[in-house]
């Protein structure tokens, strides 16, 4: 019998937005042929296409340090998935707003 093959994996979850200082965790997943699938997060390469705007784990940790559109990157076994999202500028606290 042959053994089940790698078809694609997925980055979770679908954000186009991250205000800088704020992290969000990325989920790696691969499909597999026989229909399954397996949460490969922590044995997959994790990537930023611009480390001035975020940093980005070896884990898919993702941290937003500055204004910029970044592309994560996520490789397992040869196959690749990105997501872009803009880094984008912490919202003013309420308090601030009220005395501006």
């Amino acid at each position: 019998m042959q053994s089940p093959w790698l078809l694609f994996i997925l980055i979770s979850p679908a954000i186009k937005e991250l205000h800088a200082g704020k992290s969000q965790q990325y989920t790696a997943v691969a499909k597999y042929s026989d229909g399954h699938a397996k949460d490969v997060t922590s044995e997959a390469n994790w990537s930023c296409s611009n480390d001035t705007g975020a940093i980005l784990s070896t884990t898919g940790l993702l941290t937003g340090l500055s204004v910029r559109v970044v592309t994560v990157n996520v490789e397992f076994k040869g196959l690749t998935q990105s997501r872009k999202l803009s880094i984008t500028e912490q919202p003013m606290d309420e308090d601030v707003r009220r005395i501006k």
